[in-house]
């Protein structure tokens, strides 16, 4: 369990530094900043997640259907497809839910860009899915 706030531009501990976090590799943000970039990322990490869920499950439709011949392993597949969609189901309730706390933050994701410290954020935008 992190003791520390985690940088979310390259994942070590920050410290805090007068009115900014700031990580070993010198990366700083505000607290808003911070905020900000933390839930932009566990947004950005959900939806990755989703997406390689939604194509593990259509895969393993495809090769139930190119193994319909031998019955237990297109079960078998067809099963695994099936949990692949409901864990994908399950990661959508938590995307929606992360969104949310993002949304209401009291400022637009685009203050990352005012709010960063030490330059330019390498961090994904909002997703437009939902």
């Amino acid at each position: 369990m992190a003791t520390a706030p985690i940088c979310p531009t390259c994942g070590t501990d920050m410290q805090q530094q007068q009115d900014r976090l700031v990580c070993g590799e010198g990366h700083a943000y505000t607290d808003l900043g911070l905020a900000l970039a933390t839930n932009v990322a566990v947004v950005s990490a959900l939806w990755r997640a989703i997406r390689a869920l939604e194509d593990d499950a259509v895969g393993l439709d495809w090769l139930a259907t190119r193994r319909a011949a031998d019955g237990r392993q297109a079960a078998a597949q067809r099963d695994e497809a099936a949990a692949a969609r409901d864990a994908g189901s399950t990661l959508r309730r938590y995307a929606g839910q992360a969104q949310a706390r993002l949304d209401a933050l009291p400022a637009a994701p685009s203050v990352l860009e005012r709010n960063r410290v030490d330059g330019e954020p390498r961090l994904p935008g909002r997703t437009s899915e939902g």
